[in-house]
């Protein structure tokens, strides 16, 4: 058979192939159900490597420039607006020319849902 609307599907087929079509009609036509196990393996990495090369970066709008006084908490604020739903965000503080970063200023967590514009807030005491 070459077309998908003329195979008989063992029920077992569709069991391990949890609904691939690629990976059904590969281990039906063939009778081989690795064949449609590898078909589905290749289908599920081709569209990982779609969905990583579709995503965009983040719009950061950053706060404003502030001054640290030694001992003193500060807080610094941003906002990201996310394109993608569910990219992850991680932040951190880099050193300018002669200056050190205090510990542990990395932050990370969940982005905005697509489209969304989501407030951060950084806070360390220097």
């Amino acid at each position: 058979p070459e077309f998908s609307d003329e195979l008989v599907v063992d029920p077992a087929v569709e069991a391990q192939c949890g609904g691939n079509a690629e990976c059904i009609f590969d281990a039906t036509a063939t009778g081989n159900i690795n064949v449609g196990m590898e078909t589905m393996t290749i289908t599920n990495e081709l569209e990982i490597q779609r969905t990583q090369t579709a995503n965009q970066d983040p719009t950061i709008t950053p706060g404003t420039p502030i001054t640290i006084v030694l001992g003193q908490t500060v807080q610094y604020v941003f906002w990201i607006r996310e394109v993608d739903a569910g990219d992850a965000v991680t932040v951190a503080l880099e050193p300018i020319e002669n200056t050190e970063v205090p510990n542990n200023t990395d932050i990370m967590a969940d982005g905005p849902p697509a489209g969304d514009v989501q407030q951060y807030i950084l806070t360390w005491t220097a």
